[in-house]
């Protein structure tokens, strides 16, 4: 079990973390969005072979993986940037084959993993990052994990700037920013180019960026992702708009005084 808990905690970092965690997000934001009586509850008619195939895992020794990175979310002590602490997930084997294997898992998603987490967070933290499709993944399989936290930088990013892709259309990242983004994720900034580059290749189906100089945006594939930035941006241009008028109101009223 100790040596499961280790590996499974090696795993979270991996690629097959990473479909992990987006699988959940996502199930968790289906979920809310379809009304769930219990937004945190996931079910699993199969064992871990079904869980992996659900998030895109197909090799029998994901199959291994995906246990680990469970066992690893039930029973780990993570910190979280609210400054809370606990596990990821409950995991609940509910029924077993005859081999005793999980024939029915459970899934409980911690408040980590769910739409209304930000709301917990400190006003700075709130921007909220979409979690979309890991975009597609260029060369060697090792480096394939850092192209994926990549991406997730590049969200958070989008994010930042949600305002200017709402009013222009397009982010700014320039190379310099692209470099040290890679080097957050573990890439080698001489890689970069040639990731930007397959990302933005618009003949593949999951084509990740369209790109005009140092702009960007996403391409239609992670559209939704895209119009949610793009409110978020708008949201937050008339929130800025709302607090300028309320400070102008208070300096007349103070005057007048």
């Amino acid at each position: 079990m100790i040596n499961a808990f280790k590996n499974g905690m090696k795993q979270l970092g991996t690629l097959t973390g990473h479909k992990m965690l987006r699988w959940q997000v996502n199930k968790g934001f289906e979920n809310w969005v379809q009304g769930s009586n219990d937004q945190r509850l996931i079910e699993i008619n199969g064992g871990y072979s079904t869980i992996a195939e659900s998030i895109g895992c197909c090799n029998k020794r994901d199959i291994a993986k995906v246990k680990e990175i469970l066992h690893a979310q039930a029973y780990g002590r993570f910190v979280f940037s609210d400054g809370s602490h606990g596990n990821m997930i409950s995991l609940n084997i509910t029924d077993r084959y005859r081999n005793q294997e999980p024939s029915k898992i459970r899934i409980i998603l911690g408040d980590i993993l769910l739409p209304n987490y930000v709301c917990r967070l400190q006003r700075g933290d709130r921007l909220l990052v979409p979690i979309g499709d890991l975009p597609p993944l260029h060369g060697s399989p090792n480096s394939h994990a850092n192209q994926a936290q990549l991406q997730l930088l590049v969200f958070k990013e989008f994010s930042n700037q949600s305002k200017r892709l709402a009013q222009e259309g397009a982010v700014l990242i320039k190379i310099e920013t692209w470099e040290q983004l890679a080097i957050e994720s573990g890439l080698s900034p001489d890689k970069i180019k040639l990731i930007i580059n397959h990302w933005c290749q618009p003949d593949l189906f999951n084509c990740f960026l369209e790109r005009q100089g140092d702009e960007y945006r996403l391409a239609s594939y992670y559209d939704r992702a895209q119009k949610f930035l793009e409110i978020q941006g708008r949201n937050r241009i008339s929130n800025s708009q709302r607090g300028i008028r309320s400070i102008e109101n208070k300096l007349k009223n103070s005057n007048k005084n």
